[in-house]
């Protein structure tokens, strides 16, 4: 006579190889969650980190001179978004002002850009914080250079244009979120739009950040400046 298996015997392996599988596929899900969940998180308190320099730029801007508000910003990195730089801009048509209500006259953001995989910048969206202050205020980066000599050679020298220093080829109009005519530095737009951009050094995520209000002759006219010196917390 033949021997046949008892039926628990053969079942078992299958059982136990749907369960592992099971355990597989919740393992993976649970990770994907926490992994998504901390990401969130980060991401929210890089925003009120944002919101806190905006508190300062309102600050100094409704100040008198010569008002002055340090604050350390914060380029973190998020799981799969890492900071590579934060974008201070203003934008003189109300078109790109629809996330900022009541920002008739032009509007300020706090726009922080991530560097995907293929090295190409992105803006944060989620992060992005509008700044309460009117379109009438210059700002002035400290470090920039004059003649080859730094404004304040103990700042960090900022861009003027969507994207950090020396990265306009991997911050297209198609990925930086600023509409192409505002790019074009001979088009109105771009003219009626301020940047100053603020981009990561090495691996430092921590960067202090001084704020010190004055007064500057424009066309013949007084106006609010805002001098932003930015440099990293600690050596990188």
């Amino acid at each position: 006579m033949r021997y046949l298996k008892p039926r628990g015997q053969v079942s078992a392996p299958i059982e136990l190889f749907v369960a592992v599988i099971i355990l597989a596929m919740s393992m993976a899900l649970a990770f994907s969650v926490i992994r998504q969940s901390s990401e969130n998180r980060c991401l929210s308190e890089l925003k009120n980190n944002l919101r806190g320099l905006e508190a300062a730029m309102v600050d100094v801007a409704v100040g008198s001179p010569p008002t002055t508000r340090e604050f350390y910003l914060a380029m973190p990195v998020c799981e799969t978004t890492a900071v590579s730089a934060v974008r201070v801009v203003f934008y003189g048509d109300p078109r790109y002002c629809q996330a900022c209500p009541g920002q008739f006259g032009g509007c300020w953001k706090l726009e922080p850009i991530s560097k995907d995989n293929d090295g190409v910048f992105h803006p944060i969206s989620d992060a992005t914080v509008c700044v309460n202050i009117a379109g009438r205020i210059l700002l002035v980066d400290e470090g920039t250079t004059s003649g080859g000599t730094p404004a304040n050679p103990d700042c960090t020298t900022l861009s003027d244009s969507p994207c950090p220093p020396g990265f306009d080829k991997e911050c297209t109009t198609q990925y930086s979120g600023i509409p192409a005519a505002v790019w074009d530095k001979d088009s109105t737009e771009r003219q009626n739009a301020t940047f100053q951009t603020v981009a990561k050094v090495g691996n430092v995520q921590s960067y202090k950040v001084r704020l010190r209000k004055s007064i500057t002759e424009s066309e013949g006219q007084p106006v609010g400046t805002i001098n932003i010196c930015v440099r990293p917390a600690y050596n990188p």
